[in-house]
Order: structure tokens, then C-alpha cells, then sequence
């Protein structure tokens, strides 16, 4: 019980402590309030109401004032005068308007106004009638063999210009490769130029021969993982993929025969913009890498556009993609013109290019700049072109086969084409290498390993 009583008296003890902190806050709140009622009451309250009391009605009594001025000022004579010519000048215009309306739907059911309808109507008919009659008589006109006959004459005559102008720029481009021939026979003269030419050209040959073989592998490999994708067996030889299924295979359909077909080229073309992009970052450096990297970007493009062209030919390789795309041979012409012209475009880019692949600046004064050219990139494709063909190609036999590879390379020359017009023209700065030039004997003995590998070793096929 003690404990008991001893709880209680804390509970009293709790609270009596609340009740007097509420009584206090209470008061202090009582304060507060009184502090404010009396401030409110004081002298300077009431003198700042009674002046705000005073504004308000200031500002009350002046509306009031305002809005009686211009009550009176409405309802005095000049008001009314002024409302009432207010009001004339608007039912005037009310009347004119409602007469214009009037006299419009008056004057357009008239006598006169029907009367000039139907003349125009009758006018528009016997021009119609007039241009119906022309046009059915140039169609008849159009028919007849006067006008055949006279279309046949500007067909000729058009085709006629076109082939004079295409003759006379190449005679022109012909003439200009001619002199610069000519010329050349007294610029080897100097022993020293006639080192360097030769020099030049058999680098630059092998290079070109080394960077195709390098892109027909990538070539024939990304066709052959493509055909195995589909379960299609194949064997890669030297001048082409040769699939073990027959063509009547269920393993064969257009849109299989269309992704094996086209992924090399479009493998080649990506590849082509990747080793361009690398020679512009090694341009600057020394060795001959940098022309390795730009013959694989030129052989590249040409495995994409000129393997068009070789397939418009042979119906093999690229061609089997537009085959199958049931286009009608004058469109399948139209393309493989606007290949030539694409690659003609980009090798006119590849002019300054070739000129950055020289190992010194005294090769590229204004005076050997065009038989650098010759020696860089005109002897590589012109003697890579017979190897290829000669060593490589044709022993075995002439098929589609070889002669869609051999047009393809071929298409080389379309790149090469504007290179040679006017290469002195073009400001190129190099790498500082001031070394003599020298054949590479191990770019020359990698050249023939490879090239023995490639012909022996796919003699009889690589399976994949």
C-alpha cells in the first residue's frame, strides 16, 4: 500500500505541474491580447485609422463626383446631339451596305448578267474544244512517219553530240597521258629521277598486290561465315567462293542468295572508309604503311562499285544480288553507269592522297608531281592487272568467274582516271624524311610468299 499511495501522490504531484504551466500560458496569452487591444486604443492607432478613414472616403466621394460630371454631361444638350449623329452615321452605313448586298443578288439575276454568264460559259467550251481538237491531232501527228522519222533524226543527233563530246574529252585526256608519256622519256634521262621512278613503282606494285589479296580474303571469308549461317557448305579458291549444294537446293532462296552475294562487298565498301580513315591518322608518319593502308582503302571501293560493274557482265558475284532483284536491264545499266561515275568522284579524292604517300618532298616538286603520280599508282595498276590476270587468273581456263574478278579489278582504272589529269595542282605536306629511296626487300619477299601461297594454296580450295 505504500507504494500506492506514493504513485498517487506523483500523479497529483504531475498534475498540478500541468495544470499551472497551462494557467500560465494562458495568462501569458491574455497578456498578449491586452498589450494589443490596448496599443490598438492609443493615440497614434486612432490617428492612423481616422486618416485611412478619411482617404477611402476621399477617393469614395470623387467617383461619386466623377460619375455624376459625366451623367450630366450625357444628358446635356451636346450629348445628346453628339448620340444622335452617332446614331445617323451608323444606319447610314447600315443602309448602304444592305443596298450593296441588294443590288448585287439584283444585278446577278439580270438579263445583262445572265446573258455575259452564258457568253463566258460558251467561250470556255470552245476552248476546250479548240485545245481537245490540237491534242488529238498531235497525237495523230505524233504517229505518223513524218514524225517518227523526224524523232529518229534527233535521237541521232543527240547521240551523235553526246559521243562527240565523250570522244573529244578523251581524245583530250589521251592526248594529255600521251605527252606526259613522251615527256617522261626526257625526265628519266636524269639517272637519279629514272632510280627513283623505278624504285617507286615496284613498291607501290607489290603493295597493290599484297592489299588484294588482303581484301579478296575478307571478301571471300565474310561470304563463306555468311553462306555457313545458312547451313551452306563452301570452299574459297583463288578466284572464287564455290558452294558445295547444288543450285536447286532448298538451302537456296532469293533473300539467302541475296545476303551471301552482297555481304562482301558491303563489307568492303565499310572497310574502304575504315583504312581511308586510317591513312589520314598515319599519313604523317614515315614508312610505307600509309600506302598500304590507301591501296586497301582503293581496292575497297572498288570490291563494292566495280564488282557491280563485273556482275552486269557475268551475272556472278555482286550481279547474282541484282538478278534477284528482277531489275530490267536498262536500270542494271543505269547503276553500273552511276558506279563508274561514283568512282571516278572518289578518285578524284585520292589525288592528293597518293601525292602524301611519297617518302620525301624532293619527289614532289611541280615537275615530278605528275610522274610520281605514273610511278605511285598508273605502273602499280597497269603491271598488277597483268600479274593478276596472267599469274593468278587465267591458268586453268577462261570462265564467268575469273572474268567477273578480272572486270572488277579492272574498274581500278576508273579511280585512277582523274589522278593522272592534273596531279601538280594539288599543295601536300609530308612527313620530314629525307632518307634515299630503296627497294624494301622484305616487302619484296613477303610479296612473292604471299602471292605463291595464295595461287598454291587455294588451288585446291580452303573450306571454312
Amino acid at each position: 500500500m505504500p507504494g500506492y499511495f506514493h504513485y498517487l501522490k506523483l500523479r497529483f504531484k504531475g498534475w498540478r505541474k500541468r495544470r499551472s504551466k497551462a494557467f500560465n500560458l494562458f495568462l501569458h496569452h491574455l497578456d498578449v491580447f491586452l498589450y494589443f487591444q490596448v496599443h490598438r486604443f492609443d493615440k497614434e492607432n486612432r490617428e492612423r485609422r481616422r486618416k485611412k478613414r478619411s482617404e477611402r472616403n476621399r477617393k469614395f466621394f470623387h467617383f461619386v463626383d466623377t460619375f455624376l460630371f459625366f451623367q450630366a454631361q450625357k444628358l446635356s444638350k451636346e450629348g445628346r446631339e453628339l448620340r444622335k449623329k452617332h446614331r445617323r452615321e451608323r444606319w447610314h452605313r447600315f443602309l448602304l451596305g444592305l443596298d450593296a448586298i441588294l443590288f448585287g443578288i439584283l444585278g446577278f439575276y439580270s438579263k445583262e448578267a445572265r446573258q455575259g454568264r452564258r457568253n463566258q460559259r460558251q467561250e470556255s467550251k470552245d476552248i476546250a474544244n479548240i485545245k481537245m481538237k490540237s491534242f488529238f491531232q498531235g497525237i495523230r501527228f505524233y504517229n505518223t512517219a513524218e514524225m517518227r522519222k523526224k524523232r529518229r533524226e534527233r535521237r541521232k543527233q543527240a547521240f551523235s553530240f553526246l559521243i562527240t563530246k565523250i570522244r573529244f574529252f578523251f581524245e583530250s585526256y589521251i592526248y594529255r597521258v600521251y605527252r606526259q608519256v613522251v615527256d617522261l622519256r626526257f625526265w628519266l634521262k636524269d639517272k637519279e629521277n629514272k632510280r627513283n621512278f623505278f624504285i617507286n613503282a615496284i613498291n607501290s606494285t607489290a603493295i597493290f598486290i599484297l592489299s588484294y589479296f588482303v581484301m579478296y580474303f575478307i571478301y571471300q571469308i565474310f561470304t563463306m561465315l555468311m553462306a555457313s549461317a545458312y547451313n551452306i557448305p563452301s570452299r574459297m579458291l583463288y578466284f572464287k567462293t564455290d558452294f558445295l549444294v547444288h543450285k536447286s537446293s532448298n538451302l537456296w532462296s532469293p533473300s539467302v542468295v541475296i545476303q551471301v552475294c552482297s555481304i562482301g562487298p558491303i563489307v568492303c565498301l565499310i572497310l574502304g572508309f575504315v583504312f581511308l580513315r586510317l591513312f589520314h591518322f598515319f599519313k604523317k608518319r614515315k614508312g610505307m604503311f600509309k600506302l598500304f593502308l590507301l591501296w586497301c582503302a582503293v581496292h575497297g571501293f572498288n570490291m563494292f562499285f566495280g564488282a557491280y560493274v563485273g556482275g552486269i557482265f557475268s551475272n556472278k558475284g555482286f550481279g547474282l544480288v541484282m538478278l534477284w532483284f528482277f531489275l530490267q536491264f536498262f536500270l542494271n545499266v543505269a547503276f553500273g553507269f552511276i558506279s563508274v561515275i561514283l568512282l571516278v568522284f572518289i578518285g578524284s579524292l585520292f589525288s592528293k592522297a597518293f601525292l602524301q604517300t611519297a617518302q620525301n618532298s624532293s619527289l614532289l616538286t611541280k615537275a615530278n608531281k605528275p610522274y610520281f603520280i605514273f610511278a605511285q599508282v598508273l605502273l602499280p595498276y597497269i603491271i598488277g592487272n597483268i600479274f593478276i590476270d596472267l599469274a593468278i587468273e587465267l591458268p586453268g581456263g577462261l570462265n564467268y568467274n575469273k572474268l567477273y574478278q578480272m572486270v572488277m579489278v579492272a574498274c581500278i582504272g576508273f579511280l585512277i582516271f582523274p589522278m593522272l589529269s592534273k596531279p601538280y595542282e594539288e599543295d601536300v605536306r609530308l612527313a620530314k624524311d629525307e632518307s634515299r629511296l630503296k627497294v624494301n626487300p622484305k616487302l619484296i619477299i613477303t610479296f612473292i610468299i604471299v602471292a605463291l601461297a595464295f595461287r598454291l594454296g587455294l588451288q585446291t580450295g580452303f573450306r571454312f
